[in-house]
């Protein structure tokens, strides 16, 4: 029993989407900080924009983790 192609890659665009226009979105933070003076602001978008980078990758897998729960289940 496996899980219809159709099916499990439905959401997968939507995610994949949402994933990269909200990085190129602290990505353009980052380099306009990283181009003014201020290293404080550098920093700050640096690390925000990975924290987010990661956030939505553990949200990507953890999704798809009850997805195949609830499937399986039957």
């Amino acid at each position: 029993m496996s899980v219809p192609k159709e099916t499990s890659s439905c959401f997968k665009p939507a995610i994949y989407y949402y994933f990269y226009y909200f990085s190129y979105y602290f990505y353009y933070y980052y380099y306009f900080y990283s181009s003014s003076s201020s290293s404080y602001y550098y920093y700050y978008y640096y690390y925000y924009y990975y924290y987010y980078y990661y956030y939505y990758y553990y949200y990507y897998y953890y999704f798809y983790y009850f997805y195949y729960l609830y499937y399986f289940r039957y």
